[in-house]
């Protein structure tokens, strides 16, 4: 009679044993880094979806003031100079406070200076304020003006390109846009008037939209 070797028996059914242990092991380490992971994914998503709505509510809340900000200065309000030089004429937000200075004679005919709210002192050509608008009808030629930025144009610290007013499509001018003065970045137009030149500028990117957007399509004169 064969007898049943019972230490054959335990050995044959350690193996499996012993490998369904380390799949369980596994399966068990495996959730546990998948719930880990999940949970962290979770918290950082919901970190970066609340960070998103702040985000947009910010976006929302400076919109909402650029919108209040551009209705104030609604409606803009108009100059127009003498018809001795040109009849000049332009609009500008009502919020600025303009000086303007008309002169019978003299190197600078019409000389004015704009800034939101209030003037910030005496304005005069050495003023470090950086102005929001300035312009001067001046008893300088249009050509000579243009070569006056020859040399800036050379070393690229200002671009000059042709340029048309919107209400005096038969005057070509120039845009100059980057450094206009010392100090102050921006863009200018300068058109010419007969034997003399009109010259239009802003002093700070800051401005560049009211001065693109409102004073230069307004812009007329007589050529």
């Amino acid at each position: 009679m064969k007898r049943l070797d019972q230490k054959g028996q335990i050995n044959g059914l350690a193996f499996p044993m012993f490998m369904m242990t380390v799949l369980f092991v596994f399966a068990t380490v495996f959730a546990l880094w998948a719930f880990s992971s999940r949970q962290d994914y979770k918290s950082n998503t919901d970190k970066k979806i609340a960070a998103a709505v702040v985000v947009a509510k910010q976006q929302e809340s400076t919109k909402k003031d650029s919108e209040f900000v551009d209705k104030e200065k609604q409606p803009l309000k108009a100059y127009r100079g003498p018809e001795t030089y040109g009849s000049l004429s332009f609009q500008y937000p009502k919020t600025w406070s303009g000086l303007i200075t008309e002169a019978t004679q003299g190197a600078t005919p019409v000389d004015a200076y704009f800034y939101p709210d209030y003037l910030p002192g005496l304005p005069n050509s050495s003023s470090a304020v950086v102005y929001a608008l300035r312009v001067q009808i001046i008893s300088t030629a249009y050509d000579e003006v243009v070569r006056n930025f020859t040399a800036q144009v050379a070393i690229g610290t200002v671009k000059v390109v042709p340029f048309k007013l919107e209400k005096v499509p038969n005057a070509l001018g120039v845009r100059i846009d980057g450094v206009i003065a010392a100090g102050k970045t921006g863009a200018m137009i300068a058109m010419p008037l007969r034997d003399k030149t009109i010259e239009v500028w802003t002093e700070a990117p800051q401005y560049l939209s009211d001065f693109n957007n409102s004073v230069l399509p307004s812009i007329s004169y007589v050529p």
